[in-house]
């Protein structure tokens, strides 16, 4: 792995701005460089939205300079195993100081880039990063990139604080969506109704919106208002483009995008419960091709603690079309509504749409106690290097019929580089 080591004027500038720096800038002076990196989203070009939930802002930043003009034309995977040691040998620090909080990627150039802060006793020091499918990886300088910032009004009660002493103020957003021009911002705001989506233009400059959201939570059997969203992707449902947003502990929630506007307050319609005791990491959207080749849309709810969740879009238009769910489930684990499946995705700090074949994924390894950057095919998403089974022994004979696995399995060795044990 190539390492670029451009950092000193970032991390001057971000040990005076980090996490624990004076929070009244954000009101003095918007434009400074973000004291605090979490939420990232792609906009238009190479336009990188970063949610700051220390200045209560969106900063929309030019990436370009990290891009060097490279375009990638076919899906290629990253199986980058040693990410975390190389990033914080880059940064001088221990592995263990690593906050990780999301990862992006600009689909024409398959670079990847994530925001993550270091924490030390002074406070956190937020960074953003870049890497390429050959590993280059990049510490990025933002002071002389070029960049807008939009400040979020109202944000959540600074005094309030959860278990382990997290802050509300943390989740003023907690998930970004760009489409036609708009960013869609999840999150806290103050007030009862603090659960909230703000429509923000892009470029900045015009009034954002914001609208505070209800739901029926299956599990707790309640009207909920104050919890926000954790993740969601926009979709189109016959023609009607929709909000699919997940919850802790954990329904997924249908919103009609239409119905969006600033001062309303609405309730979204609860169409699935997926299960107790579980934080959603990020929704993806995206299509599958199926054996005959025909693509079909799917939505893919990624989680902190189970399995990921995968549903075709149309059951979910099915689900939207019904009066949703209103009453609790009836027991702890069960799960209701759209009908869906799960898939060996887990054990992920965070997810990326990565391209057509490809998801891409920030993962802890249990057995190595190490960070990996890695891709998932679509259709299997699973590692076949992560598993050792009958199929893995040179001897192995595929049955009749088992033509398609065969393929199958070679192709997922061919994407980590194990082009050797492809079997004929």
């Amino acid at each position: 792995m190539k390492i670029t080591t451009r950092t000193l004027t970032l991390t001057f500038s971000l040990f005076l701005f980090g996490c624990g720096a004076d929070t009244s800038l954000a009101a003095k002076n918007p434009s400074e460089l973000p004291a605090a990196m979490t939420a990232l989203e792609f906009g238009p070009d190479a336009t990188l939205f970063v949610a700051d939930p220390v200045r209560n802002a969106i900063h929309a930043i030019d990436v370009s300079d990290a891009l060097d003009g490279r375009a990638v034309a076919e899906p290629l995977a990253f199986n980058l195993t040693d990410f975390g040691k190389e990033l914080a040998a880059l940064l001088k620090v221990d592995q263990a100081s690593l906050n990780y909080y999301d990862v992006a990627v600009h689909a024409p150039s398959q670079v990847a880039f994530l925001s993550l802060g270091v924490q030390s006793s002074d406070g956190e020091r937020p960074y953003l990063a870049s890497v390429t499918l050959d590993g280059d990886l990049e510490i990025l300088s933002l002071d002389k990139a070029e960049r807008s910032t939009t400040p979020l009004e109202s944000p959540p009660d600074t005094g309030i604080t959860f278990m382990r002493d997290v802050p509300a103020s943390s989740l003023v957003v907690t998930d970004l969506d760009y489409s036609d021009g708009v960013l869609y911002v999840s999150g806290l705001s103050t007030g009862e109704f603090a659960s909230t989506l703000r429509q923000i233009p892009y470029p900045f400059g015009d009034e954002a919106a914001r609208t505070s959201i209800e739901m029926f939570h299956t599990a707790h059997g309640q009207q909920e208002t104050r919890a926000p969203i954790r993740a969601m992707t926009l979709v189109d449902i016959d023609g009607k483009k929709t909000i699919v947003a997940a919850y802790t502990c954990t329904p997924l929630v249908t919103i009609d995008v239409d119905k969006l506007e600033d001062g309303a307050h609405i309730k979204g319609k609860t169409i699935a419960e997926l299960g107790y005791g579980n934080q959603p990491l990020d929704i993806l959207s995206f299509d599958v091709y199926g054996m005959d080749g025909k693509a079909e849309p799917h939505v893919l709810v990624i989680n902190r603690d189970m399995g990921a969740k995968l549903m075709s879009l149309s059951a979910i238009a099915d689900s939207d079309a019904s009066p949703g769910l209103s009453a609790p489930v009836a027991g702890i684990g069960l799960t209701a509504g759209t009908e869906h499946i799960t898939v060996p995705l887990s054990g992920v700090v965070q997810v990326a749409d990565q391209n057509p074949q490809f998801l891409l994924a920030l993962k802890r390894n249990l057995e190595r106690g190490t960070t990996e950057l890695l891709s998932y095919r679509k259709g299997s998403y699973m590692r076949i290097s992560e598993f050792q089974s009958e199929y893995n022994f040179p001897d192995y004979e595929y049955a009749e019929g088992q033509e398609f696995l065969r393929q199958f399995q070679n192709q997922l060795k061919v994407d980590e580089g194990y082009t050797v044990r492809v079997r004929d």
